[in-house]
């Protein structure tokens, strides 16, 4: 029986082993499909976790049906020098900006990249339309990306079926292998370390370009 690309997802989020190094040849055939179809899973995942361990995707209603987004963070649970420090961040203190339906679609809909399929060109589309305005309709969102509706719904019920798991683990290459991690409990790292992921989650623009090993290696020492 042929896999769904859902079950392809699925699988690599429930079978691969924590802290184990998979090859793509091995990750594909652990899963049972061809090299091709697991790097586009795998590559999906790379483009998505951190926006996953970010913020929580919401569908609501029928008629519109509503998507939104949300931040994942527990502002209770931070050390007190971090709350202060981030309520008073661009994050919070810059006001977001709404784009008209033709203005986001130059944004969010770039020349296609020859490398990418149309499944992950698509879910990248729907990504960035929430990342530039975190609430609208589905028959907006379908305007935006240039996506029709049938796609975008199956795409969100995709995302939002694996958003929780997705936000669970970090995806990491190392040494031509790939990692699955378990992404660290943002509440139990040390200030400093908590500031740069929310940094990095919440304010891009403004987030050092630290390489992915650094990274680790920060977070194991935090």
């Amino acid at each position: 029986m042929k896999s769904t690309f859902e079950s392809v997802l699925e699988k690599i989020l429930d079978d691969m082993k924590l802290n184990r190094p998979y090859t793509m040849n091995q990750i594909a055939e652990m899963i049972g499909v061809n090299w091709s179809t697991a790097k586009r899973a795998v590559d999906i995942l790379f483009d998505i976790q951190d926006f996953f361990a970010a913020y929580e995707i919401l569908v609501l209603g029928e008629r519109p049906k509503m998507v939104l987004i949300q931040p994942r963070i527990r502002m209770s649970q931070l050390p007190s020098d971090v709350i202060d420090w981030f309520i008073t961040s661009s994050f919070f203190t810059t006001p977001k900006q709404s784009h008209e339906s033709d203005e986001a679609r130059t944004l969010i809909v770039e020349r296609v990249v020859e490398s990418r399929t149309p499944i992950n060109i698509a879910i990248d589309r729907i990504i960035r339309s929430l990342k530039l305005e975190d609430e609208l309709s589905i028959l907006e969102m379908s305007r935006r990306t240039e996506l029709n509706r049938r796609t975008v719904d199956r795409l969100l019920d995709l995302l939002v079926h694996h958003q929780d798991k997705i936000s669970q683990f970090r995806f990491v290459e190392m040494d031509g292998a790939i990692l699955k991690e378990p992404r660290p409990d943002l509440y139990e790292l040390d200030s400093p370390m908590i500031k740069l992921l929310l940094t990095k989650y919440y304010l891009p623009d403004e987030s050092p370009d630290i390489p992915e090993e650094k990274e680790r290696e920060l977070l194991r020492l935090s």
